[in-house]
């Protein structure tokens, strides 16, 4: 019984001790151009920064096999790294994780898992779908102004946000 009460004493303890909880962000854009053609833009993994605004240059590694990975430059001068988990040209998607180089200056997460999702709607345009399960950049309680989770849900929608609208651009323009 005494053991009993101790327990039910500390659960308070335990309710108040845990680190972030996983946040997620959904963006999606209607592009006035078949299918293919925006696939063709946006297919290549490594080459992101051929149409989003916010970097200044972007590489890739290893094409579209699993495990390939991307460097994107931010022209705020932060750099991030993704990992390549599942990519489907005949799915028109692909799935990503970053990599273990975490640069909250680029955006304020310590983990993140992405998804690029491409569809046909019946007007024949395409629905262009971003959304990633993330954590804050602080993994502690108590984050401090700037690596909690609203600036993490702030910087991912922003970033999915400018780059679709860039995708757009670019392939309406075309």
């Amino acid at each position: 019984m005494k053991k009993i009460l101790s327990l039910i004493a500390m659960l308070p303890l335990v309710c108040f001790a845990h680190g972030p909880t996983p946040q997620k962000a959904e963006e999606s854009i209607v592009i006035d151009a078949p299918l293919a053609k925006v696939w063709a833009v946006a297919s290549d993994f490594g080459a992101i920064a051929n149409w989003h605004p916010a970097l200044q240059k972007s590489t890739g590694e290893g094409g579209h096999a699993s495990g390939a990975s991307r460097t994107m430059n931010f022209k705020s001068g932060g750099v991030l790294k993704d990992e390549l988990d599942d990519y489907s040209e005949s799915e028109t998607r692909y799935a990503y994780r970053m990599g273990r180089d975490v640069d909250i200056t680029a955006l304020p997460v310590s983990s993140l898992n992405g998804r690029f999702e491409l569809t046909a709607n019946a007007e024949g345009k395409t629905v262009v779908t971003w959304k990633a399960r993330f954590y804050r950049a602080f993994t502690g309680n108590e984050p401090p102004a700037g690596q909690d989770d609203e600036s993490a849900v702030t910087g991912v929608t922003a970033f999915f946000q400018t780059g679709l609208a860039g995708l757009k651009a670019k392939v309406e323009a075309k």
